[in-house]
């Protein structure tokens, strides 16, 4: 039971052969189209359809106030039971935060940093 957070961790674990496992995925994952049929458990929290300028302004208001730029649905994450979450630390304009994904996190029966 995986839940890739990344598009990139979609795409690898599809390609691995293993798209079967996969429970839910984040609102950028579209590749391959089977992902698509996949839960979403993230979602942004400015609007990524406004014109440049504005969304730039929009995430640099955000950054600044120190919240995230995506929130995540917890209580989906929680009703998807995964085993397996795949994200990353490098980038908070990129993906959910750390420390949403453990909040998220808080109510499953088991969790482990790898």
């Amino acid at each position: 039971r995986v839940l890739s957070l990344l598009s990139a961790s979609t795409e690898i674990v599809c390609r691995l052969g293993c798209a079967h496992l996969l429970v839910g995925r984040s609102h950028g994952c579209d590749d391959p189209p089977l992902a698509t049929a996949l839960p979403v458990v993230t979602a942004p929290r400015v609007d990524p359809n406004a014109p440049s300028l504005q969304l730039d302004e929009a995430v640099r208001a955000q950054a600044a106030a120190g919240g995230p730029i995506y929130q995540i649905r917890s209580e989906l994450v929680r009703s998807l039971r995964p085993d397996v979450i795949i994200t990353q630390e490098q980038c908070r304009i990129c993906a959910v935060t750390p420390e949403d994904v453990d909040a998220a996190c808080v109510a499953l029966p088991s969790t482990a940093l790898v």
